[in-house]
Protein backbone atom coordinates (compact mmCIF):
# COMPACT_ATOMS: atom_id res chain seq x y z
CA UNK A 1 0.00 0.00 0.00
CA UNK A 2 1.07 3.44 -1.19
CA UNK A 3 -0.24 5.32 2.64
CA UNK A 4 0.31 3.80 5.76
CA UNK A 5 -3.65 4.28 6.55
CA UNK A 6 -6.49 2.03 7.30
CA UNK A 7 -10.13 2.79 6.28
CA UNK A 8 -12.19 1.58 8.50
CA UNK A 9 -16.28 0.83 8.20
CA UNK A 10 -17.61 0.16 12.08
CA UNK A 11 -21.31 0.32 12.58
CA UNK A 12 -23.08 -0.76 14.88
CA UNK A 13 -26.46 -0.03 13.62
CA UNK A 14 -28.73 -2.43 11.16
CA UNK A 15 -27.30 -4.71 8.60
CA UNK A 16 -27.96 -2.41 5.14
CA UNK A 17 -25.83 0.37 6.91
CA UNK A 18 -22.81 -1.38 7.81
CA UNK A 19 -23.31 -2.83 4.67
CA UNK A 20 -23.01 0.94 2.93
CA UNK A 21 -20.51 1.96 5.42
CA UNK A 22 -18.40 -1.01 4.05
CA UNK A 23 -18.95 -0.41 0.20
CA UNK A 24 -17.88 3.36 1.17
CA UNK A 25 -14.85 2.12 2.95
CA UNK A 26 -13.41 -0.28 0.17
CA UNK A 27 -14.22 2.43 -2.32
CA UNK A 28 -12.21 5.37 -0.41
CA UNK A 29 -9.35 2.84 0.56
CA UNK A 30 -9.04 2.12 -3.42
CA UNK A 31 -9.06 5.90 -3.85
CA UNK A 32 -6.27 6.52 -1.56
CA UNK A 33 -4.49 3.40 -2.01
CA UNK A 34 -4.31 2.26 1.31
CA UNK A 35 -5.69 -0.52 3.51
CA UNK A 36 -9.34 -1.61 4.14
CA UNK A 37 -10.85 -3.19 7.31
CA UNK A 38 -14.16 -3.34 8.97
CA UNK A 39 -15.87 -3.84 12.76
CA UNK A 40 -18.62 -5.82 13.02
CA UNK A 41 -19.78 -5.57 16.10
CA UNK A 42 -22.14 -8.25 18.27
CA UNK A 43 -25.79 -7.54 17.37
CA UNK A 44 -27.01 -5.52 20.65
CA UNK A 45 -27.41 -2.10 21.45
CA UNK A 46 -29.73 -0.51 18.64
CA UNK A 47 -31.08 -3.65 17.60
CA UNK A 48 -32.24 -4.53 20.84
CA UNK A 49 -34.03 -1.53 21.94
CA UNK A 50 -35.81 -1.08 18.88
CA UNK A 51 -37.24 -4.80 19.65
CA UNK A 52 -38.29 -3.64 23.03
CA UNK A 53 -40.15 -1.06 22.11
CA UNK A 54 -41.78 -2.59 18.93
CA UNK A 55 -45.20 -2.44 18.54
CA UNK A 56 -45.79 -4.69 15.36
CA UNK A 57 -44.49 -8.20 16.03
CA UNK A 58 -44.35 -9.24 12.64
CA UNK A 59 -41.19 -6.82 12.43
CA UNK A 60 -38.48 -8.12 14.50
CA UNK A 61 -35.11 -6.78 14.37
CA UNK A 62 -31.54 -8.55 14.12
CA UNK A 63 -28.14 -8.71 12.51
CA UNK A 64 -25.41 -11.38 12.05
CA UNK A 65 -23.07 -12.15 13.72
CA UNK A 66 -19.63 -11.95 12.20
CA UNK A 67 -18.77 -15.16 11.41
CA UNK A 68 -22.21 -16.07 10.56
CA UNK A 69 -21.65 -13.22 7.21
CA UNK A 70 -18.33 -13.81 6.53
CA UNK A 71 -16.44 -16.71 5.53
CA UNK A 72 -13.04 -17.14 8.12
CA UNK A 73 -10.47 -16.19 5.62
CA UNK A 74 -12.61 -13.12 4.70
CA UNK A 75 -12.80 -11.92 8.69
CA UNK A 76 -8.69 -13.24 8.85
CA UNK A 77 -8.25 -10.77 6.03
CA UNK A 78 -9.87 -7.58 6.50
CA UNK A 79 -11.52 -7.58 10.31
CA UNK A 80 -10.91 -5.48 13.45
CA UNK A 81 -13.58 -6.32 15.36
CA UNK A 82 -11.28 -7.65 18.13
CA UNK A 83 -8.81 -4.56 17.86
CA UNK A 84 -10.67 -1.36 16.87
CA UNK A 85 -14.24 -0.15 18.77
CA UNK A 86 -17.21 0.50 16.38
CA UNK A 87 -17.24 4.23 15.62
CA UNK A 88 -20.47 6.03 13.78
CA UNK A 89 -20.43 9.07 11.24
CA UNK A 90 -22.25 10.22 8.03
CA UNK A 91 -19.34 12.46 7.14
CA UNK A 92 -15.54 12.32 8.00
CA UNK A 93 -15.33 16.18 8.12
CA UNK A 94 -18.13 18.52 8.17
CA UNK A 95 -17.62 20.33 4.98
CA UNK A 96 -16.91 19.19 1.34
CA UNK A 97 -13.42 18.17 0.30
CA UNK A 98 -11.31 16.14 -1.99
CA UNK A 99 -10.10 12.38 -1.61
CA UNK A 100 -6.54 13.59 -1.53
CA UNK A 101 -7.42 15.59 1.17
CA UNK A 102 -7.69 12.70 3.32
CA UNK A 103 -3.89 12.32 3.15
CA UNK A 104 -3.42 15.74 5.18
CA UNK A 105 -5.92 14.45 8.21
CA UNK A 106 -2.71 13.59 9.52
CA UNK A 107 -4.91 9.98 10.87
CA UNK A 108 -3.64 6.25 11.43
CA UNK A 109 -7.92 5.15 11.20
CA UNK A 110 -10.22 7.02 8.89
CA UNK A 111 -13.80 6.17 10.01
CA UNK A 112 -15.96 5.64 6.81
CA UNK A 113 -19.19 7.64 6.29
CA UNK A 114 -22.66 6.71 5.98
CA UNK A 115 -23.74 8.75 3.38
CA UNK A 116 -23.24 8.70 -0.17
CA UNK A 117 -20.07 10.01 -1.16
CA UNK A 118 -21.09 12.70 -3.52
CA UNK A 119 -22.00 14.71 -0.54
CA UNK A 120 -18.68 14.56 1.19
CA UNK A 121 -16.01 14.50 -2.17
CA UNK A 122 -16.10 17.06 -4.78
CA UNK A 123 -14.07 13.93 -7.00
CA UNK A 124 -16.59 11.45 -6.38
CA UNK A 125 -17.47 9.69 -9.60
CA UNK A 126 -21.11 7.21 -9.52
CA UNK A 127 -20.44 5.03 -11.81
CA UNK A 128 -16.62 4.22 -10.61
CA UNK A 129 -17.91 3.97 -7.07
CA UNK A 130 -20.68 0.92 -8.51
CA UNK A 131 -17.87 -1.23 -10.44
CA UNK A 132 -15.58 -0.69 -7.43
CA UNK A 133 -18.21 -1.91 -5.73
CA UNK A 134 -19.52 -4.75 -7.61
CA UNK A 135 -15.89 -6.43 -7.92
CA UNK A 136 -16.13 -5.87 -3.79
CA UNK A 137 -19.29 -7.49 -3.63
CA UNK A 138 -17.81 -10.66 -6.22
CA UNK A 139 -14.53 -10.21 -4.18
CA UNK A 140 -16.19 -10.90 -0.36
CA UNK A 141 -16.13 -14.55 0.74
CA UNK A 142 -19.55 -15.13 2.64
CA UNK A 143 -20.57 -17.77 5.10
CA UNK A 144 -20.59 -21.39 3.22
CA UNK A 145 -24.42 -21.96 4.01
CA UNK A 146 -25.67 -18.27 2.62
CA UNK A 147 -23.03 -19.38 -0.61
CA UNK A 148 -25.21 -22.03 -0.92
CA UNK A 149 -28.77 -20.16 -0.15
CA UNK A 150 -27.62 -18.01 -2.77
CA UNK A 151 -27.31 -20.31 -5.57
CA UNK A 152 -30.34 -22.14 -5.36
CA UNK A 153 -32.21 -18.37 -4.79
CA UNK A 154 -30.57 -17.97 -8.13
CA UNK A 155 -32.31 -20.85 -9.62
CA UNK A 156 -35.62 -20.09 -8.61
CA UNK A 157 -35.59 -16.20 -9.54
CA UNK A 158 -35.37 -17.63 -13.30
CA UNK A 159 -38.87 -19.78 -13.08
CA UNK A 160 -40.09 -15.94 -13.05
CA UNK A 161 -38.58 -14.43 -15.11
CA UNK A 162 -37.71 -10.79 -15.14
CA UNK A 163 -39.10 -8.57 -12.24
CA UNK A 164 -39.69 -4.52 -11.01
CA UNK A 165 -38.44 -4.82 -7.06
CA UNK A 166 -40.60 -2.35 -4.72
CA UNK A 167 -38.87 -1.77 -1.34
CA UNK A 168 -41.48 -0.06 1.26
CA UNK A 169 -39.65 1.39 4.28
CA UNK A 170 -41.08 0.73 7.66
CA UNK A 171 -39.69 -0.87 10.73
CA UNK A 172 -38.96 1.00 13.40
CA UNK A 173 -40.24 3.91 11.87
CA UNK A 174 -43.16 3.20 11.95
CA UNK A 175 -43.54 0.53 14.61
CA UNK A 176 -40.89 1.31 17.57
CA UNK A 177 -42.23 3.38 20.57
CA UNK A 178 -39.93 6.20 20.88
CA UNK A 179 -38.80 6.79 17.00
CA UNK A 180 -42.27 7.18 15.51
CA UNK A 181 -42.98 9.94 17.93
CA UNK A 182 -40.04 11.88 16.51
CA UNK A 183 -41.80 12.83 13.61
CA UNK A 184 -38.14 14.01 11.95
CA UNK A 185 -37.96 10.31 10.00
CA UNK A 186 -41.00 10.44 8.25
CA UNK A 187 -39.43 10.80 4.90
CA UNK A 188 -37.03 7.65 5.44
CA UNK A 189 -39.67 5.64 5.81
CA UNK A 190 -42.57 5.63 2.78
CA UNK A 191 -46.37 4.96 2.95
CA UNK A 192 -47.59 1.50 1.74
CA UNK A 193 -50.03 4.06 -0.99
CA UNK A 194 -47.00 5.60 -3.16
CA UNK A 195 -45.85 1.74 -3.56
CA UNK A 196 -49.22 0.32 -4.26
CA UNK A 197 -49.67 3.55 -7.34
CA UNK A 198 -46.13 2.05 -8.02
CA UNK A 199 -46.94 -1.55 -8.14
CA UNK A 200 -50.52 -0.79 -10.57
CA UNK A 201 -48.27 1.15 -12.80
CA UNK A 202 -45.90 -1.70 -13.47
CA UNK A 203 -48.90 -4.76 -13.28
CA UNK A 204 -50.38 -2.27 -16.14
CA UNK A 205 -47.58 -2.44 -18.54
CA UNK A 206 -47.38 -6.43 -17.59
CA UNK A 207 -44.23 -6.22 -15.88
CA UNK A 208 -44.12 -8.73 -12.30
CA UNK A 209 -42.67 -7.10 -9.37
CA UNK A 210 -41.14 -8.52 -6.41
CA UNK A 211 -42.48 -6.42 -3.14
CA UNK A 212 -39.79 -5.95 -0.17
CA UNK A 213 -41.13 -4.68 3.48
CA UNK A 214 -39.77 -6.28 6.97
CA UNK A 215 -43.54 -6.21 7.59
CA UNK A 216 -44.17 -9.27 6.06
CA UNK A 217 -47.97 -9.55 6.75
CA UNK A 218 -48.32 -5.44 4.69
CA UNK A 219 -46.29 -7.53 2.28
CA UNK A 220 -48.72 -10.45 1.97
CA UNK A 221 -51.60 -8.52 2.36
CA UNK A 222 -50.56 -6.00 -0.68
CA UNK A 223 -49.44 -9.41 -2.99
CA UNK A 224 -53.17 -10.41 -2.24
CA UNK A 225 -55.02 -6.95 -3.18
CA UNK A 226 -53.49 -7.24 -6.40
CA UNK A 227 -53.62 -10.88 -7.37
CA UNK A 228 -57.43 -11.22 -7.27
CA UNK A 229 -57.59 -8.65 -9.69
CA UNK A 230 -57.10 -9.63 -13.86
CA UNK A 231 -53.33 -8.87 -14.01
CA UNK A 232 -51.49 -11.25 -16.30
CA UNK A 233 -48.40 -9.97 -14.38
CA UNK A 234 -47.62 -10.74 -10.66
CA UNK A 235 -46.98 -9.38 -7.16
CA UNK A 236 -44.45 -11.57 -5.44
CA UNK A 237 -43.01 -11.77 -1.95
CA UNK A 238 -40.65 -13.52 -0.79
CA UNK A 239 -42.43 -16.29 0.63
CA UNK A 240 -43.04 -17.30 -2.85
CA UNK A 241 -39.89 -18.64 -2.94
CA UNK A 242 -40.27 -22.20 -1.72
CA UNK A 243 -37.02 -22.98 0.21
CA UNK A 244 -37.46 -19.54 2.23
CA UNK A 245 -39.69 -21.25 4.52
CA UNK A 246 -37.07 -22.54 6.91
CA UNK A 247 -34.63 -19.00 6.79
CA UNK A 248 -33.69 -17.58 10.22
CA UNK A 249 -34.86 -13.70 9.55
CA UNK A 250 -31.21 -12.92 9.13
CA UNK A 251 -30.89 -15.20 6.01
CA UNK A 252 -34.03 -14.14 5.00
CA UNK A 253 -32.47 -10.18 4.89
CA UNK A 254 -29.45 -11.15 3.10
CA UNK A 255 -31.28 -12.92 0.39
CA UNK A 256 -34.12 -10.40 -0.37
CA UNK A 257 -30.89 -7.77 -0.77
CA UNK A 258 -29.57 -10.53 -3.52
CA UNK A 259 -33.40 -11.08 -5.08
CA UNK A 260 -33.59 -6.94 -5.16
CA UNK A 261 -30.09 -6.49 -6.88
CA UNK A 262 -31.34 -9.20 -9.41
CA UNK A 263 -34.41 -6.91 -10.72
CA UNK A 264 -34.66 -4.89 -13.76
CA UNK A 265 -35.25 -1.45 -11.51
CA UNK A 266 -35.41 -1.02 -7.79
CA UNK A 267 -37.77 1.43 -6.83
CA UNK A 268 -36.55 2.57 -3.10
CA UNK A 269 -38.27 4.12 -0.35
CA UNK A 270 -36.64 7.67 0.73
CA UNK A 271 -33.10 7.06 1.89
CA UNK A 272 -33.12 3.26 2.83
CA UNK A 273 -29.94 1.81 3.37
CA UNK A 274 -31.80 -1.67 2.30
CA UNK A 275 -32.38 -1.09 -0.75
CA UNK A 276 -29.32 1.31 -1.43
CA UNK A 277 -26.68 -1.75 -0.74
CA UNK A 278 -28.99 -3.41 -4.04
CA UNK A 279 -28.41 -0.53 -6.11
CA UNK A 280 -24.71 -0.11 -5.18
CA UNK A 281 -24.41 -3.55 -5.71
CA UNK A 282 -26.47 -3.67 -9.30
CA UNK A 283 -25.09 -0.45 -9.92
CA UNK A 284 -27.74 1.36 -11.24
CA UNK A 285 -29.24 4.93 -10.18
CA UNK A 286 -31.42 5.49 -7.51
CA UNK A 287 -35.32 5.75 -8.05
CA UNK A 288 -37.30 7.18 -5.03
CA UNK A 289 -41.00 6.67 -5.08
CA UNK A 290 -40.69 10.13 -3.27
CA UNK A 291 -39.57 11.74 -6.81
CA UNK A 292 -41.41 9.83 -9.16
CA UNK A 293 -44.44 11.43 -7.87
CA UNK A 294 -44.91 15.60 -7.16
CA UNK A 295 -46.28 16.00 -3.94
CA UNK A 296 -49.72 16.97 -5.28
CA UNK A 297 -49.39 13.58 -7.31
CA UNK A 298 -48.56 11.72 -3.97
CA UNK A 299 -51.09 14.15 -2.25
CA UNK A 300 -53.77 12.68 -4.44
CA UNK A 301 -52.52 8.98 -4.43
CA UNK A 302 -52.68 8.79 -0.34
CA UNK A 303 -56.05 9.87 -0.50
CA UNK A 304 -57.38 7.29 -3.22
CA UNK A 305 -55.64 4.05 -1.75
CA UNK A 306 -55.73 4.93 2.17
CA UNK A 307 -57.54 2.23 4.08
CA UNK A 308 -58.50 0.70 0.70
CA UNK A 309 -55.93 -2.64 1.70
CA UNK A 310 -57.75 -4.66 4.39
CA UNK A 311 -55.56 -5.75 7.25
CA UNK A 312 -52.94 -3.04 7.22
CA UNK A 313 -51.45 -2.66 10.68
CA UNK A 314 -52.73 0.45 12.21
CA UNK A 315 -49.74 1.97 13.07
CA UNK A 316 -48.82 1.95 9.28
CA UNK A 317 -52.52 3.20 8.32
CA UNK A 318 -50.90 6.40 10.90
CA UNK A 319 -48.18 7.08 9.21
CA UNK A 320 -49.82 7.47 6.14
CA UNK A 321 -52.15 10.45 7.27
CA UNK A 322 -49.34 11.96 9.14
CA UNK A 323 -48.12 12.04 5.54
CA UNK A 324 -51.34 13.57 4.48
CA UNK A 325 -50.66 15.94 7.51
CA UNK A 326 -47.28 17.14 6.65
CA UNK A 327 -48.50 17.50 2.76
CA UNK A 328 -51.56 19.67 3.86
CA UNK A 329 -48.52 21.77 5.77
CA UNK A 330 -47.45 22.60 2.73
CA UNK A 331 -50.44 23.32 1.04
CA UNK A 332 -51.44 25.56 3.90
CA UNK A 333 -54.54 24.15 4.52
CA UNK A 334 -55.11 24.47 8.21
CA UNK A 335 -58.62 22.49 8.06
CA UNK A 336 -57.13 19.41 6.07
CA UNK A 337 -54.50 19.48 9.02
CA UNK A 338 -56.89 18.94 11.42
CA UNK A 339 -58.71 16.01 10.02
CA UNK A 340 -55.62 14.09 8.97
CA UNK A 341 -54.32 14.78 12.20
CA UNK A 342 -57.55 13.52 14.07
CA UNK A 343 -57.52 10.52 11.43
CA UNK A 344 -54.13 10.15 12.38
CA UNK A 345 -54.52 9.71 16.27
CA UNK A 346 -57.61 7.16 15.45
CA UNK A 347 -54.72 4.53 14.53
CA UNK A 348 -52.38 5.77 17.19
CA UNK A 349 -53.69 7.39 19.98
CA UNK A 350 -50.89 6.99 21.85
CA UNK A 351 -48.41 9.04 19.85
CA UNK A 352 -48.22 12.50 21.92
CA UNK A 353 -46.67 13.58 18.40
CA UNK A 354 -50.30 14.01 16.58
CA UNK A 355 -51.43 15.62 19.42
CA UNK A 356 -48.55 18.23 19.56
CA UNK A 357 -49.33 19.00 16.22
CA UNK A 358 -52.83 18.83 16.57
CA UNK A 359 -52.68 21.29 19.32
CA UNK A 360 -50.73 24.09 16.94
CA UNK A 361 -52.71 23.48 14.55
CA UNK A 362 -55.93 24.57 15.94
CA UNK A 363 -53.65 27.27 17.38
CA UNK A 364 -53.09 28.32 13.63
CA UNK A 365 -57.00 27.93 13.08
CA UNK A 366 -57.78 30.48 15.85
CA UNK A 367 -59.30 27.49 17.53
CA UNK A 368 -57.89 28.33 20.80
CA UNK A 369 -60.41 26.71 23.15
CA UNK A 370 -60.00 23.37 21.25
CA UNK A 371 -56.00 23.75 21.87
CA UNK A 372 -57.02 24.37 25.50
CA UNK A 373 -58.78 21.45 25.96
CA UNK A 374 -56.95 19.22 23.83
CA UNK A 375 -53.72 19.94 26.20
CA UNK A 376 -55.49 19.60 29.43
CA UNK A 377 -56.85 16.25 28.15
CA UNK A 378 -52.93 14.89 27.85
CA UNK A 379 -51.62 17.14 30.67
CA UNK A 380 -54.14 15.71 32.84
CA UNK A 381 -53.56 11.51 31.27
CA UNK A 382 -49.69 11.40 30.59
CA UNK A 383 -48.16 14.72 31.92
CA UNK A 384 -44.37 13.03 31.86
CA UNK A 385 -44.40 11.49 28.65
CA UNK A 386 -46.36 14.48 26.95
CA UNK A 387 -43.90 17.17 28.47
CA UNK A 388 -41.30 14.71 27.42
CA UNK A 389 -42.27 14.85 23.53
CA UNK A 390 -43.46 18.42 23.46
CA UNK A 391 -40.12 19.48 24.10
CA UNK A 392 -38.22 16.75 21.83
CA UNK A 393 -35.42 19.15 19.86
CA UNK A 394 -36.47 18.14 16.86
CA UNK A 395 -40.28 19.87 16.60
CA UNK A 396 -39.31 23.40 16.72
CA UNK A 397 -37.40 23.20 13.03
CA UNK A 398 -39.61 20.31 11.83
CA UNK A 399 -41.85 20.97 8.84
CA UNK A 400 -44.76 21.06 10.76
CA UNK A 401 -44.58 24.32 11.44
CA UNK A 402 -43.45 26.18 14.45
CA UNK A 403 -44.96 24.61 17.08
CA UNK A 404 -42.91 26.35 19.83
CA UNK A 405 -43.11 29.60 18.60
CA UNK A 406 -47.24 29.43 18.10
CA UNK A 407 -47.52 28.11 21.82
CA UNK A 408 -45.47 30.79 23.27
CA UNK A 409 -47.53 33.18 20.53
CA UNK A 410 -50.95 32.68 22.01
CA UNK A 411 -50.46 31.58 25.46
CA UNK A 412 -52.42 33.79 27.98
CA UNK A 413 -54.21 33.74 31.28
CA UNK A 414 -57.26 32.48 29.59
CA UNK A 415 -55.68 28.88 28.89
CA UNK A 416 -53.63 27.71 31.84
CA UNK A 417 -52.61 24.59 29.89
CA UNK A 418 -51.47 26.67 27.06
CA UNK A 419 -49.66 28.44 29.19
CA UNK A 420 -48.13 25.76 31.07
CA UNK A 421 -46.85 24.52 27.84
CA UNK A 422 -45.29 28.33 26.80
CA UNK A 423 -43.80 27.68 30.38
CA UNK A 424 -42.22 24.34 29.93
CA UNK A 425 -41.11 25.33 26.43
CA UNK A 426 -39.63 28.67 28.26
CA UNK A 427 -37.97 26.74 30.57
CA UNK A 428 -36.22 24.39 27.91
CA UNK A 429 -34.91 27.34 26.38
CA UNK A 430 -33.29 28.62 29.40
CA UNK A 431 -35.49 31.65 29.88
CA UNK A 432 -36.52 31.32 33.37
CA UNK A 433 -38.51 35.15 33.57
CA UNK A 434 -40.98 33.89 30.89
CA UNK A 435 -40.96 30.63 32.25
CA UNK A 436 -42.26 32.06 35.49
CA UNK A 437 -44.69 34.59 34.00
CA UNK A 438 -46.20 31.70 32.23
CA UNK A 439 -45.80 29.31 34.92
CA UNK A 440 -47.96 31.89 37.03
CA UNK A 441 -50.70 32.29 34.58
CA UNK A 442 -51.31 28.17 34.58
CA UNK A 443 -51.58 27.94 38.46
CA UNK A 444 -55.00 28.58 38.27
CA UNK A 445 -55.35 24.91 36.69
CA UNK A 446 -55.11 22.87 40.11
CA UNK A 447 -52.83 20.20 38.95
CA UNK A 448 -50.22 22.41 37.69
CA UNK A 449 -50.31 24.28 41.48
CA UNK A 450 -50.36 20.74 42.65
CA UNK A 451 -46.99 20.34 41.16
CA UNK A 452 -45.89 23.58 41.54
CA UNK A 453 -46.23 22.95 45.44
CA UNK A 454 -45.22 19.86 45.23
CA UNK A 455 -41.44 21.13 43.30
CA UNK A 456 -41.31 23.79 46.10
CA UNK A 457 -42.10 21.20 48.76
CA UNK A 458 -39.23 19.21 47.20
CA UNK A 459 -36.70 21.88 46.96
CA UNK A 460 -37.16 22.62 50.62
Amino acid sequence: MEHDILVISARKDGFGARLNAMFNAWYIAQKLNCAFGFVWPKPNGPMSFFNKNNKNLDVLFDIFSEDELFSQEFCNKYSYTAKLEPFECHLIVDKKIYFKDLLSLNKKNIYAPLCNLKEQFYDFDEEDFFVKTNEFWNLIKFNEKLEDLVIELKKQIQTIGGYSAVHIRGGEIVYCDNIRRAGNYAYKALPIELAVAKIEEELQTNNSVILFQDDTKTCEDIKRFFNTKNFKAKVYTFTDFTFTKHLNGNERTFLEIILMSKSSRIYSSGNSNFSRVAISIKGIHQVSLYNIFSINQQYKILNQYIETISGIHPLQVAFSYYHLYLMAVKFGDKEQMIWYLKKARQFDSENELYDIFLANSYLLNNEFDKAEELLKINFNKRYYSFKKWLLNKFYNSYTSGKVFDNYKKYANEKYPNLSHAAALIYQSEGNVKHAERYLYMSLKELPFFVLCIEHLNHKL
